[in-house]
């Protein structure tokens, strides 16, 4: 609790979550300022003591120290780092309305106000920041379309600046004459309404044309995935056109800009600008800085501590932690974020009788594990159950389901790209990337039977080297090695392609097919809003040749696009289910293996949602009959499925085993089961923890390094300050 209440000037709307952080007092994000009736921007939910009524809206942000400048110890390193006073490079009302967020009507003070106030829709979003070079939102020349595919030297705010002159409308808006109704419920003028809306978005919403996987002159370097034919300046014209998708992407390119600002932020501290990192507390310290904003201002992390009372910098990610364990924690929240997909999933090893069990068969990983390492003997060192239950002996361990391993196929026989950030005569030379295999064993009565690393052997390949957790520096590279090979994968194939790019055919057809009133389309829209935009952003800034890819991963540009196809070519749209790949992986097992968050929790998760979409669907349609006469359902499955045939568009969404045509309410129901989980509760495992686990350099590096007379494990092996930032 607060040492005072937060003051008449900033009440909270919960005052039960006034916080204190970093000795300053104030409310919680979503908060609701009484005083003014007016929602306050996202950078203001604390009242970080303005010096007077006076001064409140010459600042954006106050967090200026009143005493002095030293930095504080007990605020971790980061309260004096910013410095937020704007009075220098912003006057007057060049940032007073860099939103529009004024509310006109008293009753609708708890939503922004996103009202047109001309056909331009010019005061939606304020973009013309006069005077912040850090973003510059302004687009120069206006006439000229710059068609440049690299995301430095073209922002995405430039884009949205060039879509304002061609927006055009997705009719998503349905008349209040016409009700949410199967299309064979409408009425004539309804149906009507229904084909013009949605011959409207068809001229708007095509299929981007792409080669097959096994077309010999298919360029390697153009990406599978049929996603969204549309330039930048359309895609965010629409976009912000759109009244339910515009305050989501405000929100979206508002973080976007701030990290931004971020980042010039922490140039600006000290002799941040000119020198380089060398040390785990430099890691540290960015780390912090960028987290705890996050933390305060969007997770509302009260009093800079967890849910169990720990402080922040009691958390296990600090780099004095990061080094004990393979399987470290991602938050305290009790899971582990190798359980939650954002890493390489587990395989149940299996002896050779048990091939009718899902896993891996021991025979398979002999082909590509070094002969010459004792693995029996390692992976019998570290089975320690206490329980009569529960044999120690090799041979019973696997047969018990006790033996797994993390192997990252996806990363063999890949094109290798080279290293864009590399610096000449520097003596840094980047290491190959590698294809790991990690070995792991569970002790189900010890310790909740949480993975035990075993062993790493560095590639697969069978002369590769094999280290265990006595080899010192060598088991820790190992560690990295494992780690980068795990983040590559969870960005480009678990994040990108498996809850953005899979997806983008399911949303681009529905608007093709379903329109507004069509009850399908009501929850569907839901889990669509802003993928088609945000797949865009990441077309521009992620995958270009030079994007945050090609900088960040070892993978590089080639080797990017050539795990995105061959993992696209594979995808299935049952791998949206969680039991599933859990059951292939061969982790269902609780009494084998009882620790696995992922499956306990996210299983529950997922038979409330089909519990949800089951009643829903059933809700319209009263029997099978009524889904195959519904032709608007019907033309949604068609462009989606993979080998569909009947129109030119057919087929087009290229995405295998999902139903060509809808038979029974059971499909409907399946596929929708499926889609809205991936889209929700698997989005959020594979990208949210990221914040925690991955933003901390050392604990997840995109790259490591060889260095002129370095040996060992050294921090310097670690990316640029410019890499990481």
């Amino acid at each position: 609790s607060c040492a005072k209440g937060c003051g008449a000037k900033e009440v909270c709307y919960k005052p039960e979550n006034c916080m204190c952080f970093l000795g300053f007092e104030g409310c919680p994000s979503t908060t609701y300022n009484v005083t003014s009736g007016k929602k306050r921007f996202a950078g203001k939910q604390f009242n970080w003591e303005e010096k007077s009524d006076n001064h409140e809206k010459e600042r954006q942000f106050n967090w200026v120290e009143k005493n002095d400048n030293r930095l504080d110890e007990r605020r971790h390193h980061i309260s004096n780092q910013i410095n937020w006073d704007e009075k220098s490079d912003i006057k007057g009302a060049a940032r007073r309305n860099q939103f529009n967020w004024q509310e006109k009507d008293a009753t609708r003070r708890n939503q922004f106000n996103w009202q047109e106030k001309d056909v331009e829709r010019r005061d939606q979003f304020n973009w013309q920041e006069k005077d912040d070079p850090i973003n510059n939102w302004v687009e120069k020349d206006g006439n000229k379309l710059n068609t440049r595919r690299n995301f430095e030297d073209e922002p995405i705010a430039n884009w949205i600046e060039k879509s304002k002159s061609t927006r055009r409308i997705s009719k998503r808006s349905t008349s209040t004459t016409c009700p949410v109704a199967l299309p064979q419920q409408a009425s004539a003028n309804c149906t009507a309404q229904r084909q013009v809306e949605l011959a409207t978005n068809r001229a708007i919403f095509k299929f981007r044309a792409t080669p097959n996987f096994d077309d010999p002159d298919r360029d390697l370097d153009v990406l599978l995935a049929p996603l969204w034919d549309t330039d930048p300046q359309t895609a965010f014209g629409v976009g912000f056109s759109d009244s339910f998708e515009a305050p989501w992407l405000n929100s979206y390119f508002f973080i976007l800009g701030t990290n931004g600002q971020l980042v010039q932020t922490y140039l600006n501290i000290g002799n941040n600008s000119v020198r380089e990192f060398s040390s785990i507390s430099d890691w540290r310290e960015l780390f912090f800085f960028f987290y705890m904003f996050h933390v305060v201002i969007y997770v509302d992390a009260a009093n800079g501590t967890w849910p169990d009372g720990r402080p922040v910098v009691g958390a296990i990610n600090q780099p004095d932690n990061y080094k004990r364990c393979l399987t470290a924690r991602f938050s305290p929240f009790g899971l582990k974020y190798r359980y939650t997909y954002c890493s390489r999933r587990q395989l149940k090893i299996l002896c050779q009788k048990g091939a009718n069990i899902h896993g891996v068969k021991i025979s398979t990983l002999k082909s590509v594990l070094n002969p010459t390492f004792k693995w029996r003997k390692a992976i019998q060192s570290k089975l320690a159950s206490t329980s009569p239950y529960y044999s120690n002996r090799f041979t019973d361990a696997i047969q018990d389901g006790r033996v797994y391993v993390s192997e990252f196929p996806e990363l063999r026989e890949i094109r290798s790209s080279p290293d864009v950030e590399e610096i000449p005569n520097d003596g840094r030379t980047m290491i190959p990337l590698t294809s790991p295999i990690a070995i792991f064993v569970s002790n189900p009565d010890v310790n909740n039977g949480e993975f035990l690393p075993v062993a790493i052997q560095i590639n697969s390949t069978q002369n590769s080297p094999v280290y265990t957790p006595e080899d010192g520096d060598n088991w820790i590279i190992a560690k990295l090695a494992v780690q980068s090979a795990a983040f590559t994968l969870a960005e480009l194939v678990e994040h990108l392609l498996y809850t953005h790019m899979v997806n983008d055919p399911l949303c681009l057809s529905g608007k093709r097919n379903l329109p507004i009133a069509h009850p399908m389309s009501q929850l569907i829209r839901q889990h669509c809003r802003g993928t088609l935009t945000t797949n865009k952003v990441g077309e521009l800034s992620l995958l270009p040749a030079g994007g945050r890819v090609d900088r960040i991963l070892t993978v590089g540009y080639r080797g990017q696009n050539d795990v995105i196809n061959n993992a696209f070519n594979k995808f299935s749209f049952n791998m949206h289910d969680p039991n599933y790949r859990l059951k292939k992986a061969g982790l269902l097992d609780k009494q084998a293996l009882p620790f696995h968050p992922y499956r306990d929790d996210g299983l529950e998760l997922y038979k409330a949602i089909g519990e949800f979409i089951r009643d829903y669907v059933n809700l319209y349609y009263a029997n099978d009959a009524a889904v195959v006469q519904d032709h608007e359902i019907q033309g949604w499955a068609n462009e989606i499925a993979l080998g569909a045939t009947g129109t030119a568009d057919s087929g087009k969404g290229k995405i295998r085993d999902f139903p060509k045509s809808f038979t029974t309410r059971a499909q409907v129901i399946d596929v929708l089961h499926k889609f809205v989980w991936s889209s929700s509760c698997q989005h959020a495992a594979v990208n949210y923890p990221v914040i925690e686990y991955a933003s901390f350099l050392p604990n997840m590096p995109g790259k490591f390094y060889k260095v002129e007379n370095i040996t060992g494990f050294n921090p310097v092996r670690f990316p640029t300050k410019t890499q990481s930032l």
